[in-house]
Protein backbone atom coordinates (compact mmCIF):
# COMPACT_ATOMS: atom_id res chain seq x y z
CA UNK A 1 0.00 0.00 0.00
CA UNK A 2 1.72 3.25 -1.15
CA UNK A 3 2.01 6.06 1.57
CA UNK A 4 0.27 8.80 1.26
CA UNK A 5 2.27 11.89 0.48
CA UNK A 6 3.35 14.39 2.98
CA UNK A 7 1.59 17.58 2.93
CA UNK A 8 1.46 20.60 5.28
CA UNK A 9 -1.70 20.74 6.34
CA UNK A 10 -1.05 16.92 7.91
CA UNK A 11 1.79 18.51 9.81
CA UNK A 12 -0.20 21.32 10.93
CA UNK A 13 -2.46 18.84 12.51
CA UNK A 14 0.19 16.60 13.98
CA UNK A 15 1.59 19.55 15.60
CA UNK A 16 -1.13 20.52 17.03
CA UNK A 17 -1.62 17.18 19.01
CA UNK A 18 2.26 17.31 19.33
CA UNK A 19 1.50 19.95 21.82
CA UNK A 20 -0.86 17.45 23.98
CA UNK A 21 0.79 14.20 23.45
CA UNK A 22 5.05 14.23 23.23
CA UNK A 23 5.00 10.77 21.51
CA UNK A 24 3.58 12.06 18.68
CA UNK A 25 6.64 14.24 18.20
CA UNK A 26 8.39 11.69 16.77
CA UNK A 27 6.27 10.88 14.18
CA UNK A 28 5.90 14.83 13.86
CA UNK A 29 9.65 15.32 12.76
CA UNK A 30 9.26 11.71 10.74
CA UNK A 31 6.40 13.45 8.52
CA UNK A 32 8.51 17.26 8.13
CA UNK A 33 11.39 14.54 7.26
CA UNK A 34 9.06 13.49 4.21
CA UNK A 35 7.95 16.74 3.28
CA UNK A 36 11.54 18.54 2.70
CA UNK A 37 12.72 15.11 1.37
CA UNK A 38 15.35 13.78 3.99
CA UNK A 39 16.47 10.66 5.77
CA UNK A 40 16.64 11.73 9.31
CA UNK A 41 15.91 14.24 11.41
CA UNK A 42 15.61 15.20 14.91
CA UNK A 43 13.92 18.10 17.49
CA UNK A 44 16.10 19.07 20.29
CA UNK A 45 17.11 22.02 22.95
CA UNK A 46 21.12 22.55 22.91
CA UNK A 47 20.81 23.62 26.08
CA UNK A 48 22.79 21.60 28.66
CA UNK A 49 21.27 21.13 32.02
CA UNK A 50 17.81 21.56 31.06
CA UNK A 51 15.74 19.91 32.82
CA UNK A 52 13.47 17.53 30.66
CA UNK A 53 14.27 18.53 27.33
CA UNK A 54 12.41 18.25 24.51
CA UNK A 55 14.13 15.00 21.95
CA UNK A 56 12.47 13.25 19.21
CA UNK A 57 13.54 11.75 16.30
CA UNK A 58 12.46 10.21 12.89
CA UNK A 59 13.97 6.96 13.69
CA UNK A 60 15.55 4.74 16.08
CA UNK A 61 18.68 5.03 14.94
CA UNK A 62 18.41 8.90 15.45
CA UNK A 63 17.46 8.63 19.37
CA UNK A 64 20.47 6.27 19.75
CA UNK A 65 23.04 9.20 18.51
CA UNK A 66 21.13 11.31 20.35
CA UNK A 67 22.21 10.00 23.75
CA UNK A 68 25.65 9.94 22.74
CA UNK A 69 24.92 13.43 21.19
CA UNK A 70 24.09 14.89 23.81
CA UNK A 71 26.40 13.34 26.68
CA UNK A 72 29.45 13.79 24.53
CA UNK A 73 29.58 15.92 21.52
CA UNK A 74 26.95 18.76 21.82
CA UNK A 75 29.67 21.20 23.14
CA UNK A 76 32.12 20.08 20.16
CA UNK A 77 29.66 20.21 17.60
CA UNK A 78 31.16 23.16 15.27
CA UNK A 79 27.29 24.13 13.30
CA UNK A 80 25.91 25.30 17.13
CA UNK A 81 29.43 27.02 17.96
CA UNK A 82 29.91 28.70 14.69
CA UNK A 83 26.03 29.91 15.23
CA UNK A 84 26.76 31.45 18.49
CA UNK A 85 29.48 33.21 16.86
CA UNK A 86 27.62 34.15 13.70
CA UNK A 87 24.91 35.46 15.78
CA UNK A 88 22.69 33.15 13.41
CA UNK A 89 18.96 31.48 13.91
CA UNK A 90 18.11 34.99 15.03
CA UNK A 91 14.95 35.46 14.70
CA UNK A 92 13.23 32.07 15.78
CA UNK A 93 11.92 30.75 12.31
CA UNK A 94 15.44 31.05 10.28
CA UNK A 95 16.63 28.01 8.50
CA UNK A 96 20.04 27.72 8.00
CA UNK A 97 22.44 24.81 5.95
CA UNK A 98 25.53 23.62 7.75
CA UNK A 99 27.57 25.24 4.62
CA UNK A 100 26.50 28.70 5.63
CA UNK A 101 27.60 27.76 9.18
CA UNK A 102 31.26 25.82 8.19
CA UNK A 103 32.20 25.11 4.70
CA UNK A 104 32.10 21.32 4.09
CA UNK A 105 36.21 20.97 4.25
CA UNK A 106 36.43 22.56 7.26
CA UNK A 107 33.72 20.69 9.18
CA UNK A 108 35.62 17.83 7.73
CA UNK A 109 38.84 18.18 9.52
CA UNK A 110 37.01 18.11 12.74
CA UNK A 111 36.72 15.25 15.10
CA UNK A 112 32.83 15.39 15.25
CA UNK A 113 32.72 14.99 11.94
CA UNK A 114 35.04 11.80 11.95
CA UNK A 115 34.04 10.10 15.13
CA UNK A 116 30.26 11.41 15.45
CA UNK A 117 28.51 12.28 12.27
CA UNK A 118 30.08 10.93 9.45
CA UNK A 119 29.18 7.16 11.06
CA UNK A 120 26.14 8.60 11.95
CA UNK A 121 25.31 9.53 8.09
CA UNK A 122 25.20 13.51 9.41
CA UNK A 123 27.27 15.37 6.72
CA UNK A 124 24.95 17.74 5.66
CA UNK A 125 22.94 20.42 7.82
CA UNK A 126 19.78 21.76 7.20
CA UNK A 127 18.21 23.95 10.56
CA UNK A 128 15.61 25.84 11.34
CA UNK A 129 15.07 27.60 15.04
CA UNK A 130 11.59 26.85 16.46
CA UNK A 131 12.05 28.86 19.44
CA UNK A 132 14.85 31.51 20.98
CA UNK A 133 14.49 31.20 24.15
CA UNK A 134 13.34 34.91 24.97
CA UNK A 135 9.20 34.26 25.93
CA UNK A 136 10.68 32.15 28.94
CA UNK A 137 6.80 31.68 29.68
CA UNK A 138 6.85 29.29 26.98
CA UNK A 139 9.44 27.45 25.02
CA UNK A 140 13.27 27.44 25.48
CA UNK A 141 15.79 27.32 22.82
CA UNK A 142 14.86 24.47 20.58
CA UNK A 143 15.81 23.08 17.30
CA UNK A 144 14.90 21.09 14.48
CA UNK A 145 17.82 19.73 12.49
CA UNK A 146 17.37 17.49 9.31
CA UNK A 147 20.32 15.51 7.95
CA UNK A 148 21.57 13.63 4.41
CA UNK A 149 24.90 11.95 4.78
CA UNK A 150 28.07 12.25 2.54
CA UNK A 151 27.21 12.42 -1.07
CA UNK A 152 23.41 12.30 -1.28
CA UNK A 153 22.17 15.64 -3.00
CA UNK A 154 22.90 18.76 -1.33
CA UNK A 155 20.23 20.94 0.52
CA UNK A 156 19.33 24.18 -1.25
CA UNK A 157 17.19 27.26 -1.35
CA UNK A 158 13.88 25.07 -2.17
CA UNK A 159 14.43 22.46 0.90
CA UNK A 160 15.22 25.59 2.83
CA UNK A 161 11.71 27.45 1.90
CA UNK A 162 9.60 24.03 2.62
CA UNK A 163 11.51 23.92 5.83
CA UNK A 164 10.57 27.17 6.86
CA UNK A 165 6.87 26.90 5.49
CA UNK A 166 6.49 24.34 8.69
CA UNK A 167 7.50 26.90 11.21
CA UNK A 168 4.20 28.89 12.41
CA UNK A 169 3.09 25.55 13.62
CA UNK A 170 5.78 23.93 15.10
CA UNK A 171 6.11 26.76 17.20
CA UNK A 172 2.11 27.05 18.28
CA UNK A 173 2.86 22.81 19.05
CA UNK A 174 6.00 23.79 20.95
CA UNK A 175 4.68 26.46 22.77
CA UNK A 176 1.86 24.21 24.21
CA UNK A 177 3.83 21.03 24.88
CA UNK A 178 6.03 23.36 27.65
CA UNK A 179 3.14 24.94 28.92
CA UNK A 180 1.25 21.59 30.04
CA UNK A 181 4.28 20.23 30.76
CA UNK A 182 5.01 23.13 33.81
CA UNK A 183 1.44 22.66 33.87
CA UNK A 184 1.79 18.81 34.96
CA UNK A 185 4.01 19.39 37.56
CA UNK A 186 1.83 22.12 39.66
CA UNK A 187 -1.64 20.30 40.75
CA UNK A 188 -4.32 23.17 39.96
CA UNK A 189 -2.56 25.20 37.21
CA UNK A 190 -4.40 24.11 34.05
CA UNK A 191 -6.47 26.40 33.82
CA UNK A 192 -4.12 29.26 34.71
CA UNK A 193 -1.99 27.77 31.83
CA UNK A 194 -4.56 27.85 29.34
CA UNK A 195 -5.39 31.72 30.19
CA UNK A 196 -2.04 32.47 29.77
CA UNK A 197 -2.35 31.58 26.34
CA UNK A 198 -2.56 34.52 23.51
CA UNK A 199 -4.98 32.66 21.19
CA UNK A 200 -8.67 31.77 22.25
CA UNK A 201 -9.12 27.61 23.59
CA UNK A 202 -11.92 25.72 24.26
CA UNK A 203 -12.32 22.49 26.15
CA UNK A 204 -14.92 20.55 24.63
CA UNK A 205 -16.93 17.33 25.14
CA UNK A 206 -18.50 15.54 21.57
CA UNK A 207 -21.73 17.89 22.19
CA UNK A 208 -20.18 21.01 22.15
CA UNK A 209 -20.64 21.72 26.12
CA UNK A 210 -17.74 23.66 26.99
CA UNK A 211 -15.70 22.71 30.29
CA UNK A 212 -13.64 24.98 30.12
CA UNK A 213 -12.77 28.35 28.05
CA UNK A 214 -9.35 30.22 28.39
CA UNK A 215 -9.79 33.96 29.32
CA UNK A 216 -9.32 35.23 25.56
CA UNK A 217 -12.01 33.18 24.33
CA UNK A 218 -14.36 34.26 27.40
CA UNK A 219 -13.37 37.92 26.09
CA UNK A 220 -14.74 36.89 22.89
CA UNK A 221 -17.65 35.24 23.66
CA UNK A 222 -18.68 38.45 25.79
CA UNK A 223 -17.67 41.27 23.31
CA UNK A 224 -18.24 39.43 19.64
CA UNK A 225 -21.43 38.86 17.95
CA UNK A 226 -20.14 35.82 15.59
CA UNK A 227 -19.39 33.49 18.57
CA UNK A 228 -22.91 32.04 19.17
CA UNK A 229 -23.27 30.29 22.65
CA UNK A 230 -26.42 28.43 24.37
CA UNK A 231 -25.95 27.85 27.78
CA UNK A 232 -23.27 26.03 28.29
CA UNK A 233 -22.67 24.94 24.72
CA UNK A 234 -20.51 26.47 21.98
CA UNK A 235 -23.06 26.60 19.02
CA UNK A 236 -21.25 28.43 16.30
CA UNK A 237 -18.64 30.21 15.27
CA UNK A 238 -18.69 32.69 12.27
CA UNK A 239 -20.84 30.90 8.89
CA UNK A 240 -20.01 27.29 10.98
CA UNK A 241 -22.95 25.99 12.32
CA UNK A 242 -23.60 23.70 15.65
CA UNK A 243 -23.44 20.69 13.17
CA UNK A 244 -20.35 21.18 11.86
CA UNK A 245 -18.47 21.87 14.89
CA UNK A 246 -20.13 18.87 16.55
CA UNK A 247 -18.20 17.01 13.22
CA UNK A 248 -14.72 19.09 13.64
CA UNK A 249 -14.89 18.00 17.42
CA UNK A 250 -16.02 14.57 16.75
CA UNK A 251 -15.14 13.77 13.38
CA UNK A 252 -16.15 9.72 11.89
CA UNK A 253 -13.72 7.09 12.30
CA UNK A 254 -11.27 7.07 10.08
CA UNK A 255 -11.68 10.74 8.74
CA UNK A 256 -8.50 12.77 8.31
CA UNK A 257 -8.16 16.01 11.25
CA UNK A 258 -8.36 19.12 9.66
CA UNK A 259 -8.76 22.99 10.12
CA UNK A 260 -12.01 24.96 9.56
CA UNK A 261 -12.12 28.40 7.85
CA UNK A 262 -14.81 30.47 9.50
CA UNK A 263 -16.11 33.93 8.12
CA UNK A 264 -17.12 36.40 10.81
CA UNK A 265 -18.85 39.52 10.32
CA UNK A 266 -17.44 42.28 12.58
CA UNK A 267 -18.44 45.68 12.30
CA UNK A 268 -19.17 45.60 8.72
CA UNK A 269 -15.72 43.45 7.55
CA UNK A 270 -15.23 39.77 6.99
CA UNK A 271 -12.63 38.37 9.75
CA UNK A 272 -11.91 34.90 8.77
CA UNK A 273 -10.68 32.66 11.83
CA UNK A 274 -9.09 29.06 11.43
CA UNK A 275 -9.98 26.83 13.84
CA UNK A 276 -7.67 23.69 15.21
CA UNK A 277 -9.19 20.40 16.91
CA UNK A 278 -6.48 18.57 18.72
CA UNK A 279 -8.28 15.57 20.04
CA UNK A 280 -7.74 15.11 23.78
CA UNK A 281 -8.32 11.45 24.14
CA UNK A 282 -8.27 11.12 28.12
CA UNK A 283 -4.09 12.62 28.23
CA UNK A 284 -3.34 14.29 31.38
CA UNK A 285 -3.53 16.82 32.57
CA UNK A 286 -7.23 16.97 31.26
CA UNK A 287 -8.04 13.61 31.93
CA UNK A 288 -8.02 14.50 35.86
CA UNK A 289 -9.47 18.65 35.47
CA UNK A 290 -12.15 17.68 32.74
CA UNK A 291 -12.83 13.38 32.51
CA UNK A 292 -15.81 14.33 30.09
CA UNK A 293 -13.29 16.27 27.40
CA UNK A 294 -13.18 15.30 23.82
CA UNK A 295 -11.16 17.87 22.09
CA UNK A 296 -9.32 20.80 22.68
CA UNK A 297 -10.71 23.78 20.20
CA UNK A 298 -8.27 27.00 19.63
CA UNK A 299 -9.38 29.54 17.14
CA UNK A 300 -6.79 31.63 15.34
CA UNK A 301 -7.43 34.92 14.16
CA UNK A 302 -5.95 37.55 11.79
CA UNK A 303 -2.49 38.56 13.89
CA UNK A 304 -2.82 42.25 13.35
CA UNK A 305 -6.22 44.25 11.90
CA UNK A 306 -4.29 46.16 9.92
CA UNK A 307 -4.13 44.04 6.54
CA UNK A 308 -8.44 43.00 6.42
CA UNK A 309 -8.63 47.15 7.36
CA UNK A 310 -6.42 48.45 4.16
CA UNK A 311 -6.34 45.55 1.25
CA UNK A 312 -6.83 48.00 -1.13
CA UNK A 313 -3.88 50.41 0.26
CA UNK A 314 -1.69 46.97 -0.08
CA UNK A 315 -3.08 46.05 -3.34
CA UNK A 316 -2.67 49.87 -4.65
CA UNK A 317 1.14 50.08 -3.33
CA UNK A 318 2.24 46.55 -4.58
CA UNK A 319 0.10 46.30 -8.12
CA UNK A 320 -1.36 43.37 -6.59
CA UNK A 321 -3.98 41.16 -8.70
CA UNK A 322 -7.11 40.74 -7.20
CA UNK A 323 -6.22 36.81 -6.73
CA UNK A 324 -2.51 37.94 -5.30
CA UNK A 325 -4.56 40.07 -2.71
CA UNK A 326 -6.68 37.24 -1.89
CA UNK A 327 -3.99 34.75 -1.53
CA UNK A 328 -2.36 37.38 0.82
CA UNK A 329 -5.42 37.68 3.24
CA UNK A 330 -5.85 34.30 3.63
CA UNK A 331 -1.90 33.64 4.32
CA UNK A 332 -2.36 36.57 7.22
CA UNK A 333 -5.62 34.78 8.31
CA UNK A 334 -3.17 31.55 8.99
CA UNK A 335 -4.13 29.24 6.58
CA UNK A 336 -1.48 27.23 4.34
CA UNK A 337 -1.19 27.17 0.85
CA UNK A 338 -2.99 23.42 0.64
CA UNK A 339 -6.32 24.73 2.37
CA UNK A 340 -6.13 28.35 0.46
CA UNK A 341 -6.29 25.92 -2.56
CA UNK A 342 -9.09 23.82 -1.62
CA UNK A 343 -11.41 27.45 -0.14
CA UNK A 344 -10.60 28.55 -3.83
CA UNK A 345 -10.80 25.30 -5.38
CA UNK A 346 -7.79 25.79 -7.69
CA UNK A 347 -4.81 23.82 -7.90
CA UNK A 348 -1.74 24.22 -5.01
CA UNK A 349 0.23 25.43 -7.75
CA UNK A 350 -1.71 28.49 -8.96
CA UNK A 351 -1.43 29.29 -5.29
CA UNK A 352 2.70 29.09 -5.36
CA UNK A 353 2.62 31.03 -8.68
CA UNK A 354 0.60 33.63 -6.87
CA UNK A 355 3.05 33.41 -3.87
CA UNK A 356 5.99 33.58 -6.03
CA UNK A 357 4.96 36.76 -7.53
CA UNK A 358 4.14 38.32 -3.94
CA UNK A 359 7.57 37.47 -3.08
CA UNK A 360 8.62 39.91 -6.38
CA UNK A 361 6.43 42.52 -5.37
CA UNK A 362 6.92 42.57 -1.96
CA UNK A 363 11.12 42.17 -1.99
CA UNK A 364 11.30 39.63 -0.24
CA UNK A 365 12.25 35.49 -0.37
CA UNK A 366 10.19 33.57 2.46
CA UNK A 367 6.85 33.68 3.54
CA UNK A 368 7.46 34.79 7.00
CA UNK A 369 9.39 37.90 5.67
CA UNK A 370 6.25 38.52 3.36
CA UNK A 371 3.83 38.35 6.26
CA UNK A 372 6.04 40.51 8.50
CA UNK A 373 5.80 43.29 5.47
CA UNK A 374 2.40 42.94 5.11
CA UNK A 375 1.41 43.30 8.82
CA UNK A 376 3.76 46.73 8.60
CA UNK A 377 6.52 44.60 10.90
Amino acid sequence: MARRPASLEHIAALSQQAGLDSQTWQHLVDEICRWVGAPSGVVFSPVQGLAEPLLAASDDAWLANLVEYEATWISQDPWIAAAQRQNRFVPSGETTLGVELVPHAEYERTAFYNDFARPAGLAQLLSLRIADGTDFSFAPVTMISLHRASGEEPFDRRHKELLAACWPHLRRGLDTHWAFRRARRFHGAVEGTLDAMAQPVWVLRADAHIDHANARARELMRSVPWLTCIGDSLRGIGDLDADILRQAIAPPPGSAARAHVANCVERGRVLRAVLRVAPLQGAEPYASAWPHAKALLSLELPPQPELAQSPQRLATQYRLTPAQQQVLERLVAGLTLDEIADEQHVARSTVRTHLRALFDKFGVRRQADLLRRALGG
